[in-house]
């Protein structure tokens, strides 16, 4: 096998250098998509070949790529497949063609710098057994601000540690750059040998979003096939928190369902029965909070989610949930600040957001609350935001039972109230407060009143919470695996194409 994978990494001679495909997959981002392939194709080292995954986009995206750049090969799915289906007809058009060394896999919204690629291949050449190389991810239009490079997973909680966040790197061309091994990097960016596709197979689609590049890097590093992220390519995208608390109630169920079908897949067996029990715990225990707060539609999508996990329902969701925010939408700011007591003067704002809207959100926050001072909550372990900063920040940890202790003798004896984003979940002391202050991401307000009894009832049900939560993971682990076609291709011709072959090769739409 060891011969076998040397074989096949082996670095191309110089009279055949490397062959790159771009893949972008998009829905319904034709804008987005306009401005990325001049980009790409303005690269220091472009790709060979740009392919672009249409997933059946209402806006016209399809027509504008033919329109702009007939040069780019198209696929167009005729439905959404999500991004692990879309990426997976990108792989498959490559694998069945032949002639290409990498796939470089993209998002539709990111801002690529000009060595993005090349500093890929650099780190992918210098050692065969390289199969997956991820770049360092910024904020987007901050691009001193890293997200990550490459990420690790700490199994005994499964927990994501993402690396090199709050590390400082020189300009770019300048030092050396700073090589991470990682557990997967994130397909915003990501380049894959294809030798190694050939050898661990494509994404699963029945993930459709979210944990699909994860598995992907798991897969990898079992077959063992190097995964590495470089400080020295460099993208931006929006930052991961500020996309979750934007989600919709669709992306609640499939990001919970996933990760339980993740861990029931590829958690080692001696951690399998605890991650499982304490992830059905959590959700039992939010789901009652969402419930006994009047967020019944919150709750419903996160009950589907493990109903569609012990099913065995894969792929895009088919559900539908109302919008039942916490939210005034229009509400008065002055009559919400009215319904906050001031006996301290103190809210505490709770953030894992530090974009620029959320700083705008801030100062909108606090001249909604005149008759209080606003702190800034920031949890310790959002290693994202080690960068920011704003005036009454507070940072302290929330990880463990006894973090979250700490923090509610210090919180209930300094604050009136806790403001959340209405994604964001509750802890149980924060019902002992008498109201409960929300904000959305468009800076609207609204406040509800907490009633006191539901902390007692909460507290009540946390022996029914957990024997619930264990009895769904001792049917989890009893519960067979799906099985899974990573080979979902045709396999070229014994002869590999030439390159003049390959570009005479005709789109699928």
């Amino acid at each position: 096998m060891a011969d076998d994978r040397k074989a096949l990494a082996e670095t191309p001679s110089p009279a055949r250098p490397s062959r790159v495909l771009a893949i972008i997959v998009n829905w319904n981002k034709k804008d987005f998509v306009e401005r990325l392939v001049p980009d790409i194709r303005a690269l220091r080292r472009p790709p060979d070949e740009i392919l672009v995954v249409d997933n059946a986009s209402t806006d016209g995206s399809a027509e504008m790529i033919r329109r702009r750049f007939p040069e780019v090969r198209l696929v167009c799915n005729e439905r959404n497949v999500g991004g692990s289906g879309g990426f997976n007809a990108g792989m498959r058009w490559g694998l069945e063609r032949g002639g290409f060394d990498y796939f470089w896999l993209l998002d539709n919204d990111v801002a690529v710098h000009e060595g993005a690629l090349s500093a890929l291949l650099e780190v992918a050449e210098s050692d065969p057994k390289v199969g997956m190389v991820g770049s360092r991810i910024a904020e987007l239009g901050r691009p001193d601000r890293t997200q990550e490079v490459g990420a690790r997973i700490y199994w005994p909680v499964c927990r994501l540690v993402k690396l090199g966040a709050e590390e400082k790197y020189p300009p770019l061309g300048e030092g050396a750059p700073t090589i991470f091994d990682a557990d997967y990097v994130a397909a915003c960016s990501l380049l894959a040998r294809v030798a190694a596709i050939e050898e661990v197979g494509i994404w699963d689609p029945g993930y459709f979003v979210f944990f699909d590049d994860i598995e992907w890097g798991v897969r990898f590093n079992r077959a063992g096939w190097k995964v590495q992220a470089t400080s020295a390519s460099l993208v931006e995208h929006e930052s991961f928190h500020e996309r979750r608390l934007e989600q919709s109630l669709v992306s609640v169920q499939l990001s919970l369902r996933n990760a339980l079908y993740f861990m029931h897949m590829f958690s080692p067996p001696l951690y399998r029965p605890f991650l499982l029990l304490r992830v059905f715990k959590y959700v039992l225990s939010d789901v009652a909070q969402q419930r006994l707060g009047g967020r019944r539609e919150l709750a419903r999508c996160q009950e589907i989610g493990i109903r569609d996990f012990f099913r065995s329902v894969r792929g895009k969701s088919e559900h539908t949930f109302a919008d039942d925010s916490p939210v005034e939408r229009g509400a008065s700011r002055g009559a919400c600040a009215s319904k906050v007591p001031s006996g301290k003067g103190r809210i505490l704002l709770w953030t894992v957001s530090g974009s620029d809207e959320t700083r705008s959100m801030i100062d909108a926050f606090r001249e909604a609350f005149p008759n209080h001072a606003v702190d800034v909550f920031v949890p310790a372990e959002v290693r994202e935001l080690d960068h920011f900063e704003c005036e009454g920040l507070v940072r302290l940890p929330t990880l463990t039972f006894w973090d979250r202790l700490a923090l509610a003798r210090w919180a209930l004896g300094r604050y009136d109230a806790i403001a959340h984003h209405e994604r964001l979940s509750r802890l149980l002391f924060e019902h002992m407060f008498p109201v409960a202050v929300w904000f959305s991401g468009k800076g609207e307000v609204g406040v509800t009143r907490n009633r006191k009894r539901n902390a007692a009832y909460l507290f009540c049900l946390r022996p029914v919470v957990w024997l619930g939560a264990a009895a769904l993971a001792i049917l989890a682990l009893l519960k067979p695996r799906p099985r899974v076609d990573y080979f979902a291709w045709s396999r070229p011709s014994a002869s590999r194409p030439t390159e003049d072959e390959a570009l005479q090769a005709p789109d699928v739409c």
